[in-house]
């Protein structure tokens, strides 16, 4: 488990309009129970699913406030993150 740099191993690519806002980010190098806090994208997080490309799985991460901890199964991979929050 690690803490995930945002920008670097989670890249985002498309922000929907407020109230509620939904983000769309790309996930590389990724493995199970890593962590991104979206602080500075999110005041609260509300659901987030993950897309994988090379495991070809999906699923859903825990929330804690605005941090994420990615699913089981994952092991430097690479997908598609959709988050819905304000």
């Amino acid at each position: 488990m690690a803490a995930l740099v945002y920008g670097t191993n989670v890249i985002p690519q498309w922000f929907g309009a407020a109230p509620d806002k939904s983000a769309l980010y790309d996930y590389k190098d990724v493995n199970s129970g890593d962590t991104i806090n979206l602080a500075q994208d999110f005041i609260v997080i509300l659901f987030a699913v993950v897309i994988d490309i090379k495991a070809q799985i999906t699923g859903v991460c825990g929330i804690s406030g605005t941090t994420l901890s990615f699913p089981g199964g994952l092991s430097v991979d690479m997908g598609l993150l959709l988050v819905s929050g304000e």
